[in-house]
């Protein structure tokens, strides 16, 4: 039981890792000629994420149930298959709340898997946007602030 709680609290830290990537936008620069642009690739990051998560914890949890440490067979062998492998596994299972943990792990590597796919087939390019700060001089000094978003 320890172990599947530890195996919870790495798919909520890695999912929470993968979300703050996911999140992160760069800043459009403010400074003479530098340019800034939004990477398309946050939902690959993400759904790799989140599928390298939950199928990390399924194959820890079937390396680790073997009963004997000479034993070569465990109920839990499915769980080396990704996305049905949980969905297998709940014919073994012993409580409700594994039947939970299972159904959940199983729906997070498909949402991963589903996440990623989308991400690698709609990547595009996002345009260019470009802040100018120049010194004005002349009849009056001053600063001009231009941009092309």
């Amino acid at each position: 039981m320890r172990s599947s709680s530890a195996c919870s609290l790495g798919i909520v830290a890695l999912v929470g890792l993968g979300s703050s990537l996911a999140a992160a936008q760069p800043q459009p620069a403010i400074d003479g000629n530098a340019e800034a642009t939004s990477d398309p690739s946050h939902t690959v990051v993400l759904g790799s994420t989140l599928f390298a998560a939950s199928y990390g914890t399924a194959v820890m949890a079937a390396s680790t149930s073997y009963p004997t440490d000479s034993a070569t067979k465990s109920d839990r062998q499915a769980l080396y298959l990704p996305v049905a492998g949980p969905m297998l596994s709940l014919e073994t299972s012993r409580s409700k709340a594994m039947d939970v943990a299972l159904v959940c792990d199983g729906v997070a590597q498909a949402a991963g898997i589903g996440i990623l796919v989308y991400g690698l087939l709609h990547q595009r390019d996002l345009p260019t946007r470009t802040v100018e700060v120049r010194p004005m001089v002349g009849a009056s000094a001053g600063v001009a602030v231009a941009g092309r978003f």
